[in-house]
C-alpha cells in the first residue's frame, strides 16, 4: 500500500536537515553576536548618561535602528532559507 523510503533517501533527508539546523544555528549565533554588540552599546549610552554626559539622539536613534534592521534581516534570511527548504523536499 504505502511505498517505504529507501535508505539513501532517509540519509539524504537527514542530512538535509543537518545542514539545514547547521545553517540556522551559524544565523543565531551572529544574531547572538549583534545583539551582545548592541547591548554593549546601549550600557555605554547608559554609562555617559549616568555619568552626565549624554549621547545625542540621533546616535542613540541610529544604534536602536542599526540592531532592529539586522534582526529584521536575520529573520527574513531564515524565513527564506525555511521556505526554500521546504520547497525542496
Amino acid at each position: 500500500m504505502f511505498n517505504k523510503p529507501n535508505e539513501a533517501s532517509k540519509d539524504e533527508k537527514l542530512d538535509e536537515l543537518i545542514q539545514a539546523f547547521q545553517q540556522y544555528a551559524t544565523t543565531t549565533t551572529s544574531s547572538i553576536r549583534n545583539l551582545a554588540f548592541q547591548m554593549g552599546q546601549l550600557a555605554e549610552a547608559q554609562q555617559k548618561k549616568e555619568s552626565g554626559r549624554f549621547p545625542s539622539p540621533p546616535e542613540q536613534a541610529k544604534s536602536i535602528m542599526t540592531f532592529m534592521h539586522e534582526g529584521s534581516e536575520e529573520v527574513e534570511k531564515f524565513g527564506e532559507f525555511y521556505t526554500s527548504k521546504q520547497k525542496s523536499s
